[in-house]
């Protein structure tokens, strides 16, 4: 539940540009083509959009699961000790 609002809150600062192209391609599951026509962009320029984004949030959802982790390791500890 975490990590999906976390990445909702990462989109959110994604650029707009940015953001757009994503979520037509990944949740819309639009071709980048047809992106590219829809926005008036280049397909490198989306595809660039699209992958930036893509790392960005993956780094985000990275960063969460190792404090998720360390969090539930640091609860464990606690009942054990």
């Amino acid at each position: 539940r975490e990590k999906v609002r976390t990445l909702y809150a990462a989109s959110e600062d994604l650029p707009t540009e940015h953001r757009e192209a994503c979520v037509m391609f990944e949740i819309e599951g639009r071709a980048l083509k047809d992106i590219a026509e829809i926005t008036g962009d280049s397909l490198n320029t989306v595809a660039s959009r699209v992958r930036r984004s893509r790392e960005r949030l993956r780094a985000v959802l990275e960063r969460t699961e190792g404090q998720l982790e360390q969090r539930a390791g640091k609860e464990r500890g606690q009942r054990h000790g």
